[in-house]
């Protein structure tokens, strides 16, 4: 094969079983090289290709290399920041806007520390710089090529790993309530007529089975809650969590005021998210709260936020049951719960959803506790408006 002939290889995982042993042919990368100086197309071709598990396809222009893109699936670009047509961040901004979340490094020879910044901004997986040897530049790059394309296809199945759950949650949540309500039906008719009739053991038993009956309606219920979370599209607008907050509380308050409670919210806890998923998401830490410092002489709930960096967290306290948060690895996972039925009712899903709304919005959430000293829920959302065109995604 000539090597200015341009193939493009889509080759995903091959296993071919022979006898006792399996061969595993490792998934071919295309990358489409953007360069507008021709020698470093051959030095690429050269150093990339050698171990043959790199296809390379050049450009010599962003505008050339946008004509590759609607023809080809590639794995990664590696893009010059200095062209004749466009510079590297203004292709890297198109790339990103039209062709999502392929891995982009930057090589260029113009090394400053604002290129780099402005790279990493505008969403660039790496940045590698032009002089020095070839042979070290190159192997370099190699290196961040495999570890950016492995990253994005683990995501990438990680992603359609979650999608087939959520399915199947859904799937078997929704199949799940018709029988249950059914059960639940002929409950109502048995209690209705022959309660009366029924031995005092028997009437247990009945009180038993409709409990275990309701339990099991609400789980159904929390667990379509649960996947409608991880389907949805994102609306995205500016949301006062501080209104959420306060309005979450208020309804709280109305159906238990004989509570002694003390809420404090804090004033500005701006968001730019879905308003209807992060409202969810509070109420659930919300309830939480009220529902773990029930047994506290004198309750208090926090809602505010601190601020880390250039980033804003915010926060949800209490100083009720609380846990020990060494112990919470799987925190976040459904039906996972750190206190007996019997001493705090619930389902184990709200954390769950919680954690599934938040990550829905790109942010971060932890907790901090300890048992008897109450917890505080930190978590991230984004504070600016997203470009437009990018508000549903």
């Amino acid at each position: 094969m000539r090597r200015d002939q341009r193939v493009i290889y889509n080759v995903r995982n091959i296993e071919i079983s022979q006898g006792s042993g399996t061969f595993r042919r490792t998934c071919m990368i295309s990358i489409l090289f953007v360069e507008d100086d021709p020698g470093f197309h051959e030095l690429a071709r050269d150093y990339l290709e050698e171990g043959g598990e790199i296809s390379v396809t050049t450009a010599q222009s962003a505008t050339e290399a946008i004509r590759e893109l609607k023809e080809g699936h590639f794995d990664a670009i590696v893009s010059d920041y200095m062209m004749p047509d466009m510079t590297g961040i203004d292709f890297l901004k198109h790339v990103r806007k039209h062709h999502g979340d392929i891995p982009f490094i930057v090589f260029t020879g113009k090394g400053s520390e604002e290129v780099v910044i402005e790279a990493i901004n505008n969403g660039a997986d790496f940045y590698i710089q032009k002089t020095g040897a070839p042979a070290v530049r190159f192997t370099e790059m190699e290196t961040d090529i495999r570890h950016a394309v492995q990253h994005r296809r683990a995501e990438n199945a990680l992603h359609e790993l979650n999608r087939e759950l959520e399915a199947f949650c859904y799937s078997v949540s929704h199949d799940l309530r018709a029988p249950m309500r059914i059960i639940g039906g002929y409950l109502a008719i048995l209690q209705e007529k022959y309660h009366a009739s029924f031995p005092p053991d028997v009437q247990q038993c009945m009180e038993r089975i409709v409990a275990a009956n309701q339990r099991m309606e609400e789980m159904i219920g929390h667990l379509l809650r649960l996947s409608r979370v991880g389907r949805a599209d994102l609306h995205v607008e500016t949301v006062s969590l501080t209104t959420l907050s306060r309005e979450v509380l208020d309804d709280m308050i109305r159906q238990e005021p004989e509570r002694a409670i003390d809420v404090f919210v804090e004033e500005d806890l701006i968001a730019t998210c879905d308003r209807d998923l992060v409202a969810i998401a509070l109420g659930n830490l919300l309830h939480n709260a009220w529902k773990y410092t029930s047994r506290v002489e004198r309750a208090q709930i926090r809602v505010g936020s601190i601020q880390k960096g250039n980033r804003r967290f915010f926060y949800v306290r209490d100083n009720g049951a609380g846990f020990n948060s060494t112990q919470a690895v799987d925190l976040f996972m459904p039906f996972r719960r750190f206190h007996p039925e019997s001493e705090f009712p619930g389902t184990g899903i709200g954390l769950a959803t919680v954690y599934r709304v938040i990550r829905r919005h790109g942010g971060e959430i932890w907790a901090d506790s300890n048992p008897g000293s109450g917890a505080t829920f930190y978590f991230s959302l984004p504070t600016r408006a997203p470009p437009k065109g990018n508000t549903n995604t």
